[in-house]
């Protein structure tokens, strides 16, 4: 599937040493945070940019017209200086038409944020293990780092109905995010 990967590390494990598998490319790794992606054909839409000590992914679309990209980036700047208030959120995208994933790293700080549209349009998963939490629109790139076991009630909610019931994924150490999820993660001294 394609999509955004983000892999914070505790342990500081460079990229190269990473099982990511193949048709995965990198974006930006500091050693603490590695960003890629992961596109089968040059139209994707996948975006980043640099502004300040901030790097913007976004993947998706913004339907209506205007600039999205200085919307972003206020929303990252406010959101930072007024002690992480997620209703800031709300303000700029409860209007908004589009479908997203977004990551903002400030490569300063060691901060990052990662928010999906209110309908959560895009799947993304996460997992947590051993000092390295991993985000990705592609349940595959979070298997390369873990060791699954198989979730039954996951994949009986898949037989019966054909998709996962809320969090669940097939996998236990796999979640799935809901529309709307804001996700942030303060400096490389973290716990989880």
């Amino acid at each position: 599937m394609p999509g955004v990967n983000v892999v914070i590390n505790k342990n500081r494990t460079p990229w190269a040493e990473m099982p990511i598998g193949s048709g995965v490319s990198l974006i930006y790794d500091d050693g603490f945070v590695a960003i890629s992606k992961s596109i089968p054909y040059s139209h994707y839409p996948v975006q980043h940019w640099e502004a300040g000590s901030c790097l913007f992914v976004v993947e998706g679309f913004f339907f209506e017209h205007g600039d999205y990209k200085a919307q972003i980036e206020r929303l990252a700047e406010q959101y930072s200086v007024a002690h992480n208030r997620a209703d800031l959120l709300k303000s700029l995208f409860a209007n908004t038409d589009a479908e997203f994933i977004i990551i903002v790293y400030d490569k300063i700080k060691h901060s990052v944020i990662i928010f999906n549209d209110v309908l959560g349009r895009y799947p993304f998963y996460t997992a947590t293990s051993a000092g390295i939490a991993i985000f990705s629109r592609n349940p595959s790139f979070v298997n390369s780092f873990l060791k699954l076991t198989p979730n039954k009630s996951g994949f009986l909610a898949m037989l019966a109905l054909g998709f996962s019931v809320g969090h669940q994924t097939l996998y236990n150490e796999i979640m799935r995010l809901h529309g709307g999820t804001l996700i942030a993660v303060f400096g490389p001294g973290l716990y989880w």
